[in-house]
């Protein structure tokens, strides 16, 4: 008896806590910035890709001529529902999508609660870490 009070107990804590509360897709801004890394010809994300989350709610936000070393063209894009952009617009969006990590110089323009999809690399970009640590 005792026993089973005190599991009860505990799962009513548990449940008591405050957890954050889900973001509606349709409140969230995904960007995705040109990239600016030497050679680098890749997107973080396709049309296609653009299309599904479009789909779910998400507003999508590509920067003007992301997609161009790629070969997605700013028209298929904003076919696909997104909208084109400038760099500024992009870097405030609360989710920021890219392929290789942002310049040091890049963060200080992101949106201050912006969750970033990259790869960072972090071993070797501490300074980069810190800085977006802030």
């Amino acid at each position: 008896e005792k026993v089973q009070l005190l599991i009860a107990r505990k799962i009513e804590l548990f449940w008591t806590r405050n957890f954050s509360e889900a973001i509606p897709y349709n409140n969230l801004v995904i960007g995705v910035p040109k990239e600016v890394w030497r050679n680098e010809k890749r997107i973080a994300l396709t049309p296609s890709i653009a299309a599904n989350l479009v789909k779910k709610g998400f507003r999508v936000r590509i920067e003007r001529n992301a997609g161009l070393n790629a070969m997605f063209s700013n028209e298929e894009f904003e076919k696909e529902g997104a909208t084109i952009c400038n760099k500024s617009e992009c870097f405030q969006s609360d989710i920021i999508l890219k392929v290789r990590q942002p310049l040091i110089s890049e963060v200080d323009e992101f949106n201050e609660e912006a969750t970033i999809i990259s790869f960072l690399y972090p071993a070797q970009n501490q300074q980069l870490i810190n800085k977006l640590s802030v």
